[in-house]
């Protein structure tokens, strides 16, 4: 307690020395002994009614001298001096009015946790019509009261409601003269910095009492009692957001996040106030909304945005009025879909993004006083889309010249007219600085030249005198305009039509079958929209008037194959086998096992190697093979032979099936060699003439080939054609001409392959010939039926 009297007479002692001479040199020690009480905040206990009992009220010194043995001539001075004086009570928790005290001392409590509740300030020593005091209170669920003077109540008595912040002020000449300063002690914060003049002591908007209080009067130009920081504690700026799936949120002040971020949420609707203004003035925003656009400027809590249904906020743009505007300033962030963040906007300009289908998330907003510290204001808050009539192309048509200029996702050139399309020249105008920064750029595919050097915005590409068409191109976006958009665009070709959506570079169109480009179409689509379907944008194949669906193994223009050269070992079998076996006079190689590299195969080329001077290592390989009069290109062909494909992109299904069955009868009467799939009098067995059959077909059924044939272990290649999901498994009752009839063995492995004529009639290698048989006969394998494959559905 002695502690605490002393800090009081020396506060008192500044703001009294400033018209007592005789307590100047007490000023030197007040900041010292301040500092002391700074740091003793109040504990935080809520302010309940529980603990009203009547507790002893704190005595606090009335005055700092403490010495009243004043000669008649100090007396007569101070008489005609006239020095001002402040006297404070106040009403408190418990305790009710206090002694008043004055120039400096504290009212109220400090450490006991009780409310301040009421509060009336005098003037003492001055002269009738020099000035006065005027002071209000910011009361618990009342908020700033009116200004009241001269020993008044601010506040209130009986109803058991806190004073959270005080301002005071002198009136008339006495404001010319001198400064009133004051300080609170604040629950959780103790005591605050001093504040004058008008200013807001204490806090609001945290629902925290006042305890405390001090109060001096201090002459114009003479310094203040202590630290002018943090006199005052308060939030400024309040804000509630409406977020996909979460509905409304709880409020938020002063640049903490109103939303949600992280979880892909959309913001819909904004409610934003100023729960505790220091001047006159209002809070204004609006929003630009997906299919509304900007909506009308909302103030003072009123909601923007949209509830119900489920569209999302775009931009936003917030503004203060009034003399709210003269001394702030209002700075706004928000949290973009897939950018994060943007730089602060402030004062009416527009954060997020318009055209552009990009939800905000969440935002941020803060006051700064004129003076204080701003945000960030640099980078990107705002990024305008680009409308369709911001991307034009054109382009020169066959016989009409220079076509009419399209927008995004026009048709540029002509369908059903067999008009090829000449040249290309794109525009992209994003020169808005707002808009996202970043070039378009392009090549075509001319139908004797192909691919062309790549231009930009504005160059003419393709041909300009006539003599070639494009046939394919290529379209693609740089810089910033890649984070916020994808360039689609798709083709008419000849005999296709509209293929699919290309995308960001990718060739659209065909190239190396000769089909003209005859329309174009462009879209930039912003990368929140929904994408279009990426597929079948592009083709090497001849249009065909039957094709297969896309699941199932696709008819095709040219089959080739790789990897016949390979050297015989071991388990190998094939059409090569064969020709060793009977080179070395070890049987005709027909049948099952008859062209099958065993043991004796190894042992005999081992003796033939031996004979003319070679490595002997049982394996054939090119050397060996040419030692025994075979040439080169029979080391390859025969281990990789395709039949030449008898139909073309005109053909009917019908006619494809037709020539798979007209290749198989080629062969009738052909010796059964397994493993083997060659041409006519060199030997296949089951699934090697179904390999051949569909190869004159257009089918390509690989990796199931002739080459993987001959190696170990996949002599039943009809095992995998069985297991191939790119054949289309029809029920047996529902066979047709040119199905695959599959048979199996007791135990349901499928071992043999046949194709099925109709009538149940099937041509089949079958040990030891190719033939034409039932579809059906005898009681083994043969007649056992695992199922039907359809090649071409």
């Amino acid at each position: 307690m002695k502690k605490k009297i002393a800090v009081v007479v020396l506060i008192a002692a500044l703001c009294a020395g400033c018209w007592m001479p005789g307590i100047q040199s007490k000023a030197s020690e007040v900041t010292q002994v301040q500092e002391e009480t700074q740091g003793d905040p109040s504990v935080d206990d809520a302010d309940s009614e529980s603990g009203d009992e009547q507790q002893p009220e704190v005595k606090e010194p009335d005055s700092v001298s403490g010495n009243t043995d004043n000669t008649p001539a100090e007396e007569e001075q101070d008489a005609e001096e006239m020095v001002p004086s402040v006297s404070y009570s106040a009403h408190v928790q418990s305790i009710g009015w206090q002694k008043s005290v004055k120039d400096g001392a504290l009212a109220g409590t400090s450490g006991r946790s009780l409310r301040m509740e009421g509060i009336k300030i005098n003037l003492e020593n001055v002269p009738e019509g020099q000035g006065g005091i005027e002071y209000a209170a910011h009361v618990q669920s009342i908020g700033w009261q009116p200004y009241v003077s001269n020993g008044q109540l601010s506040g209130t008595s009986g109803r058991r409601l806190r004073v959270e912040a005080v301002k005071i002020r002198l009136t008339g000449e006495l404001a010319d003269k001198y400064d009133v300063y004051y300080r609170t002690h604040i629950q959780s914060y103790g005591w605050l910095g001093w504040a004058k003049n008008d200013e807001r002591s204490g806090s609001a908007t945290y629902g925290k009492r006042m305890e405390a209080i001090q109060i001096c009067l201090v002459k114009k130009g003479d310094p203040a009692p202590g630290s002018e920081s943090n006199s005052y504690v308060t939030r400024k700026i309040a804000y509630q957001a409406h977020s996909q799936s979460y509905g409304w949120l709880a409020k938020v002040y002063d640049n903490a996040n109103g939303g949600v971020t992280g979880k892909g949420k959309r913001l819909e609707a904004l409610k934003i106030s100023l729960p505790d203004k220091e001047y006159d003035g209002d809070i204004e925003y609006r929003a630009f909304v997906q299919g509304t656009g900007w909506q009308a400027w909302k103030k003072n809590g009123q909601q923007i945005g949209t509830v119900g249904t489920s569209k999302r906020i775009e931009a936003v743009e917030v503004r203060l009025t009034g003399e709210m505007a003269e001394h702030y300033s209002v700075y706004y962030s928000v949290h973009m879909a897939k950018i994060g963040w943007s730089s602060y906007a402030k004062d009416g300009e527009t954060a997020g993004s318009t055209e552009l289908s990009k939800r905000i998330e969440a935002i941020r907003i803060q006051l700064v006083k004129e003076g204080e510290q701003t945000p960030d204001t640099s980078g990107v808050k705002y990024v305008r889309g680009l409308t369709k009539g911001q991307l034009v192309y054109s382009g020169i048509v066959q016989e009409s010249g220079e076509s009419s200029v399209a927008a995004s996702g026009e048709t540029l050139g002509t369908t059903g007219k067999a008009k090829r399309l000449e040249s290309l020249n794109i525009t992209l105008d994003n020169s808005d600085d707002a808009s996202p920064a970043g070039d378009i750029k392009y090549a075509v595919y001319l139908s004797d030249s192909g691919w062309q050097d790549e231009v930009s915005n504005g160059t003419v590409s393709g041909c300009t005198d006539g003599s070639q068409g494009i046939e394919a191109v290529k379209i693609s976006l740089t810089g910033d305009l890649t984070k916020y958009y994808d360039i689609y665009y798709r083709t008419y070709i000849a005999k296709y039509g509209w293929l699919g959506w290309a995308k960001n570079g990718q060739a659209a169109g065909s190239t190396k079958i000769g089909y003209r480009l005859e329309a174009l179409q462009i879209k930039l689509v912003s990368k929140d929209a929904s994408a279009l379907a990426n597929s079948r944008y592009y083709t090497e194949t001849k249009y065909r008037k039957y094709q297969n669906p896309a699941q199932y193994y696709q008819i095709k223009d040219k089959i080739t194959l790789s990897g016949g050269d390979y050297t015989l070992s071991y388990g190998y079998e094939g059409i090569k086998v064969r020709k060793v076996i009977q080179k070395l006079r070890l049987g005709n190689g027909v049948g099952m096992g008859g062209a099958f590299y065993g043991n004796n195969v190894v042992n005999a080329v081992k003796k033939f190697q031996k004979a003319h001077g070679l490595t002997a290592t049982g394996n054939v390989d090119l050397l060996t093979w040419l030692a025994m009069g075979f040439d080169e290109t029979q080391w390859k062909s025969w281990g990789e032979y395709v039949s030449p494909i008898r139909v073309n992109e005109n053909s009917t299904r019908n006619q494809h099936i037709e020539a798979m069955i007209k290749r198989a009868y080629d062969y009738l009467g052909n010796d059964y060699v397994i493993g083997a799939s060659g041409a006519p009098g060199l030997g296949v067995d089951c699934s090697g003439l179904v390999m051949q059959a569909l190869y004159a077909a257009g089918l390509d059924t690989s990796p199931i080939n002739p080459v993987s044939h001959a190696q170990p272990g996949h002599e039943y290649e009809s095992r995998n054609m069985w297991a191939s999901s790119k054949f289309k498994h029809v029920p047996y009752s529902q066979r047709q001409r040119g199905d695959l009839i599959f048979y199996q063995s007791s135990n349901g492995v499928v071992i043999h392959v046949a194709i099925y004529l109709g009538n149940n009639q099937v041509i089949e290698a079958w040990p030891n010939k190719v033939m034409v048989a039932p579809v059906r006969y005898g009681s083994g394998s043969r007649a056992n039926i695992k199922g039907v494959a359809r090649p071409f559905v």
